[in-house]
């Protein structure tokens, strides 16, 4: 049978009928008097006790004549009895079911349901998460394992490495150029490190021998090289006996003398550490060499005249060196 031709099958409980009602006497007014006071009681002092109902005492109505006690009433019509309270209805074997046309029966289907579900409970399916990658297993924190013993240059002494740098700087000499200039090759000391740097430069400073170009009073290449070094460090370059200028003139003489002025500026300041520069070179040409000591002539400072002054006098001294220069070049 299909589930569409299937009818529903109503278990309806059906109460049984209610019993016949009993037959009603012959009411007399007494009956009514009594039924009306069960379903409302007097009250020993109600206005109905007082004569409403009753036109005296009972010695009154025995005394009364026939004649004088007033006509009975005419009798109101019979009331029915109330209803009964149901009863509560008897067990008794289910009534059969019924069948709807138009619903299928669906019954069996639901039997058939329920004892699969008491045969075998249904279990809900657990829920499908992510698989996740485990956490990484937590390490306790250790001390990181001391460093190999080793052993460097800046281990040494400083004593010892002060003599292993000046081992090292022996013949050497340092060559102040212009700043045009492209010969520029700084010692391979002073490259490797900055602490090595710092350790080098007072050894250069105080007792290699430096030597300075200057062509045509141009002082800049000096100048820079000077700003270069810090206040804190220029006592050194004042301990160095071999400090050496070496000056060339051409026919351009001295047009460009900002930087001659700056450095006569600087030797005449009494608050910087001087060091001993010596000047050398060839003899000018007539024409500059007179310019200049009229120049020296019409100066007031007298630190900046002796300073202009000493290429000019210092002979001896520029002949000396000449031939140091002329291997240099």
């Amino acid at each position: 049978m299909s589930a569409g031709n299937e009818y529903v099958q109503l278990h309806l409980q059906v109460s049984p009928p209610l019993p016949p009602a009993p037959a009603m006497a012959a009411t007399t007014p007494s009956d009514i008097d009594s039924a009306s006071e069960m379903e409302h009681p007097r009250l020993p002092n109600s206005p109905s006790t007082l004569g409403a109902t009753y036109q005296g005492s009972y010695n009154d109505e025995e005394t009364a004549s026939p004649a004088q006690m007033p006509a009975p009433s005419p009798a109101p019509p019979a009331q029915p009895a109330p209803p009964a309270p149901p009863e509560p209805p008897t067990p008794s074997a289910p009534a059969p079911p019924l069948l709807l046309p138009h619903q299928p029966n669906i019954a069996p289907a639901m039997a058939r349901r329920a004892l699969k579900r008491l045969r075998a409970p249904t279990i809900p399916s657990p829920r499908k998460y992510a698989l996740l990658a485990p956490a990484p297993r937590i390490h306790p924190l250790t001390p990181s394992p001391p460093p190999p013993p080793s052993r460097t240059f800046f281990d040494l002494p400083a004593e010892i490495r002060i003599e292993i740098y000046r081992l090292a700087l022996h013949r050497v000499t340092i060559q102040i150029v212009p700043p045009e200039s492209t010969r520029r090759c700084p010692h391979a000391l002073i490259r490797t490190s900055r602490q090595t740097r710092h350790e080098v430069l007072p050894l250069i400073h105080s007792g290699c021998p430096i030597r300075a170009n200057v062509t045509d009073f141009n002082f800049a290449g000096l100048l820079t090289w000077l700003r270069r070094i810090p206040a804190t460090e220029q006592h050194h370059l004042a301990k160095n006996p071999d400090l050496l200028i070496f000056v060339t003139t051409t026919e351009k003489g001295t047009r460009e003398g900002g930087t001659l002025r700056q450095w006569l500026h600087l030797r005449a300041d009494k608050c910087r550490a001087q060091p001993a520069w010596r000047y050398s070179g060839p003899p000018p040409q007539k024409s500059v060499a007179s310019d200049m000591r009229r120049r020296v002539k019409r100066m007031s400072e007298e630190g900046k005249r002796a300073e202009l002054g000493t290429p000019f006098h210092d002979g001896g001294g520029r002949h000396q060196r000449e031939a140091e220069f002329d291997t240099l070049d």
